[in-house]
C-alpha cells in the first residue's frame, strides 16, 4: 500500500521506493509478484517485489516494487 503523492506515478507506471509505502502483507518476498493499492485499497498497478516485507517497510531509500503496469489509460 502507498501513500497517495505516490498515486499518479505508480498509474504511470513507474517504480514505488520505499520511502512511499505506508503497508505491506507480511508473506512478501523478494521475487514475487505483488499487487500496489492506494490508501483506500484500489488496485493502482502490480509489479516485482525487490525485497520481503520487514525490508518494504523499514526501508527509506530505494526501489520496493519494479512495477509492470501502466494503469493510467484504465483508470480513466
Amino acid at each position: 500500500m502507498v501513500e497517495q503523492d505516490a498515486v499518479e506515478f505508480v498509474l504511470r507506471g513507474r517504480n514505488v521506493f520505499h520511502g512511499f509505502i505506508v503497508a505491506c502483507d507480511p508473506w512478501l518476498k523478494a521475487g514475487q509478484t505483488c499487487f500496489i493499492v492506494d490508501e483506500q485499497g484500489t488496485l493502482i498497478g502490480h509489479g516485482l517485489a525487490q525485497c520481503d516485507a520487514d525490508e518494504a517497510i523499514r526501508f527509506k531509500k530505494g526501489i520496493a516494487v519494479r512495477t509492470r503496469s501502466d494503469f493510467s489509460k484504465t483508470s480513466k
